[in-house]
């Protein structure tokens, strides 16, 4: 009695199994993943100012190393100008002892942070060459003072006027209740004896 027999239109099938196996096991498949496109030219001087919006400026394109890296860009201003630094990097880890928290968005909003190579603006993003595009938020501090300092002379003109209102009518109060009592005193019968007239007309009677 012979044992059963492989066909050989399987072999193939189970060759192939076995290989895929071998490769996710070696971490090949985990490299075959699909890997962020990302603006990667390192660190390059920069005639951006950090206001509104700027390009990188960068002309080098690179596939991430890792699919779990994405695109990042790092403003910096010096004593001799401004520079750009594009690259990719693992949001997991630490970039300058700054950590990466807005790598999920789509477009790469630049933020102040305090790195260990100083102040500088990071920003980080998930789409393809999306740290080529900067984008500087505006620092609501100056435009708050703007304001403030704006409204000083008509929030002293107005304190100013509730005083002076009030003052007026305390016064007033004072002056009417001062005219009050003279009336109440002036009308006030100036014998202090009883008014006996109508008891001294029974007696009479």
């Amino acid at each position: 009695m012979q044992g059963p027999r492989c066909s050989p239109a399987l072999l193939p099938v189970g060759l192939l199994s076995l290989l895929l196996l071998e490769l996710g096991s070696s971490g090949v498949l985990h490299m075959l993943a699909v890997s962020q496109l990302c603006k990667f030219c390192d660190l390059e001087a920069s005639s951006c100012s950090g206001t509104g919006t700027c390009s990188s400026n960068c002309s080098i394109t690179s596939i991430c190393s890792h699919p779990s890296e994405v695109c990042v860009a790092i403003w910096r201003k010096n004593e001799t100008g401004f520079s750009i630094e594009t690259l990719c990097h693992d949001p997991s880890l630490l970039l300058y002892g700054v950590q990466l928290d807005d790598y999920n968005s789509s477009t790469c909003v630049m933020k102040e942070k305090n790195s260990s190579t100083g102040t500088a603006h990071f920003c980080s993003c998930s789409e393809e060459e999306c740290n080529d595009k900067l984008l500087f938020t505006v620092d609501p501090t100056p435009l708050t003072s703007i304001i403030l300092v704006s409204l000083l002379p008509l929030l002293v003109t107005a304190a100013a006027s509730a005083v002076m209102i009030y003052s007026c009518r305390v016064h007033r109060r004072r002056h009417l209740r001062h005219i009050w009592e003279r009336n109440i005193k002036l009308h006030k019968p100036k014998g202090s004896g009883l008014d006996c007239s109508n008891a001294c007309a029974i007696l009479v009677d």
